[in-house]
């Protein structure tokens, strides 16, 4: 059985999807935040009122901040998990961390530098 906590799991999920959806938005129409947000409601067309509701749905800033909390809860739980907590404890966990992360990161700087 895993130990993996798919309700946070599917709450990052969530949040990232809101940050693409936030980004794809911008691309659309990068007018659209200060035209939108900086107006009063009631001087908005109905394409504003629904550019600015889509804004709030997919609030991109708090999606990153949700992100990067339950992050931090996962890898808490995460370190929680271990037997015993002394220095090589935490050099062993930052080695796994930096071991899964970086060749990821390695191969996409790579690509792009092709690119």
């Amino acid at each position: 059985m895993s130990n993996r906590n798919l309700q946070l799991d599917s709450l990052r999920g969530v949040a990232a999807i809101c940050v693409v959806f936030h980004h794809c938005i911008h691309i659309a129409d990068p007018h659209l935040v200060p035209r939108v947000l900086n107006a009063p409601l009631s001087a908005l067309s109905g394409v504003d009122i629904a550019g600015r509701a889509l804004l709030s749905v997919f609030a991109g800033g708090m999606a990153v901040n949700l992100f990067f909390v339950l992050s931090g809860a996962v890898l808490m739980a995460s370190l929680y998990r271990e037997v015993r907590f002394d220095v090589w404890t935490a050099i062993r966990f930052t080695l796994r961390r930096i071991l899964r992360i970086y060749p990821a990161l390695i191969v996409m700087i790579a690509g792009f530098g092709l690119l």
